[in-house]
């Protein structure tokens, strides 16, 4: 039995051996004489080319050439040479010419048709809460080989997404990304659930949409505004009108800004005292949402500018020469640190209503600039401005009007104001828009945007838009620091306790 096995083993590797020389006699002669126009190719699913024999040495006119494949499933091949991919993999088509002996090959691969892009019916979409929608998608080149779909939905607290069904959910935005299969190839619809209320908004004119603002997000803007429309005889439509800006929270900004100022002035007459001979200012402010007011007498004070003209230059900011400079005519040089005390409450005000109308921002229609704009126009820079020149003043006076000095420290209204406005202005700039800077990066992060908050600017990118948006500058940061130093400290423990 032993010498039967050995027998076949020897026989098996002659048949072995005698079928590689044939094979390689046939590869020989492939190299030398006879070849394919193509030793490999590369096609998709539904490509074809020719196949045919060549040879710079013999004719090749009258051969007899037969054509196979390896696997009919990947590509095929016809009598003629003519190669057609059907299947995703490799195959052999192989070239047999049958009266010499001569066998020749080319190595296929075919790949996938790859989806080169995806078009949904809708870019942007605006519901109400509770409507549905279906998105449907169109996947190109029509004949790609998998066509599956991945949904992605940035929000789902906003929105649910299932297979391009999508369904309100709550107030705000989303963006729902459809990719294809390998997610080279994708597309995207802004999605915005919007307030029924407000769905018309932005076809209407600006200073009704402030108004709707303000009396539905501004608690304190709105007390001042109805305020002095009362006392005026007026509307709070026509109070806004004068202050109709660029846009929507600028206007906001604006007018609560500049009614307070009418608010300090106009709610308590100023009285003129004969005996004396000077004029006594009744200047209302809020304290807690009630009005206050501040006396002074002007004569018995001196211009700002005197302790602010010849401050350094690199403390010199925007506001500087508007208001505190030599020869402003503003309340805030005339009436000295009351003046100043005016414009620091009045541009608290116009910041704190930008601020709290965020909630507004996120139900209507989508677009970054809101955002941007929103986060711009809380502003800030004014508290740092106007807390040096109130305390530059007092550093001045203690030196030079001990007199002056005096009669602000004594005054107890003067300094409940200034405590309430410094206390919440700077709770707003250094706390509450610092969170909401957070807020404003994690939401935009959502919708498909990189936001990056620096020193004094805001860089927006993502979905083919770029923008940085300046929010103060270098002589701010220097005011910043000034304020740091014992000599302000102790002027401000002074007005604070």
């Amino acid at each position: 039995m032993k010498r039967v096995r050995l027998g076949l083993i020897f026989l098996l590797l002659f048949l072995f051996l005698f079928n590689f020389s044939v094979f390689a006699k046939s590869s020989i002669n492939n190299k030398t004489s006879y070849q394919l126009n193509f030793k490999s190719k590369i096609l998709k699913i539904g490509e074809s080319f020719n196949l045919k024999v060549i040879s710079k040495s013999q004719s090749v006119n009258n051969l007899k050439v037969a054509f196979s494949s390896s696997n009919n499933r990947v590509a095929s091949v016809d009598k003629n040479g003519r190669v057609r991919a059907i299947g995703v993999g490799y195959a052999e088509i192989r070239a047999e010419i049958k009266d010499k002996n001569i066998r020749l090959a080319c190595i296929i691969q075919v790949k996938p048709n790859e989806v080169e892009k995806i078009s949904l019916n809708v870019r942007k979409l605006n519901l109400k809460v509770g409507e549905t929608y279906e998105l449907s998608a169109k996947v190109y080149p029509n004949n790609a080989t998998n066509k599956d779909l991945i949904w992605i939905n940035s929000n789902p607290e906003i929105v649910e997404v299932y297979n391009g069904k999508v369904f309100a959910k709550k107030l705000g935005h989303s963006v729902v990304t459809v990719y294809s299969h390998d997610k080279k190839a994708y597309d995207k619809c802004l999605i915005s659930i919007i307030d029924e209320e407000i769905k018309n908004f932005p076809n209407m004119p600006l200073e009704e949409q402030a108004e709707y603002v303000i009396k539905n997000y501004c608690k304190d803007g709105y007390y001042i505004l109805e305020s002095v429309a009362n006392k005026k005889n007026d509307t709070i439509l026509n109070l806004i009108k004068k202050w109709k800006m660029d846009e929507l929270f600028n206007t906001i900004k604006v007018a609560v800004h500049e009614e307070c100022h009418d608010y300090q002035n106009i709610m308590n007459k100023s009285q003129y005292d004969w005996n004396n001979r000077f004029w006594i200012i009744n200047q209302t402010h809020i304290l807690n949402g009630q009005p206050i007011v501040v006396k002074f007498v002007p004569d018995k004070l001196f211009k700002t500018e005197l302790a602010l003209n010849n401050i350094p230059e690199n403390l010199k900011t925007l506001r500087w020469k508007t208001y505190v400079s030599s020869g402003s005519q503003n309340a805030s040089n005339v009436y000295g640190i009351y003046g100043l005390l005016q414009e620091y409450e009045a541009y608290y005000h116009g910041d704190k209503a930008v601020y709290d109308t965020f909630e507004y921002v996120k139900k209507i229609p989508f677009t970054v600039e809101n955002f941007s704009t929103y986060y711009e126009r809380i502003g800030g820079t004014a508290f740092y401005e106007f807390t040096y020149y109130i305390l530059s003043y007092l550093k001045y006076a203690q030196e030079n009007r001990p007199d002056v000095y005096n009669i602000i420290i004594n005054d107890e209204n003067f300094r409940l104001v200034f405590k309430y406005v410094y206390t919440n202005y700077k709770s707003l700039v250094e706390e509450m828009k610092l969170k909401r800077a957070q807020e404003i990066k994690d939401y935009l992060i959502k919708m498909g945007y990189d936001v990056e908050f620096g020193v004094f600017d805001i860089t927006i990118s993502g979905n083919g838009s770029w923008s940085s948006i300046s929010t103060g500058s270098y002589n701010i940061f220097n005011l910043k620091k000034e304020l740091e130093k014992e000599e302000y400290k102790k002027f401000l423990n002074e007005i604070l306790k």
